[in-house]
């Protein structure tokens, strides 16, 4: 029981984890100074869902 919880904690950390480096990804595509959270603020959840199930497989 114990097990089954502790791997479900971490698929959702690991998706948490993707999500976070695929907009560092992005922002890092464009490395205008102070673009960082426009640039991350213009991806729709279409482009992140894409972008994490890249990442995820």
């Amino acid at each position: 029981m114990h097990m089954m919880e502790h791997r479900s904690a971490d698929v959702r950390h690991s998706h948490a984890v993707a999500r976070e480096a695929a907009v560092a990804a992005r922002a890092n595509a464009r490395p205008e100074p102070g673009k960082g959270m426009s640039t991350g603020t213009s991806l729709s959840p279409e482009d992140i869902r894409r972008i994490v199930a890249d990442m995820v497989g």
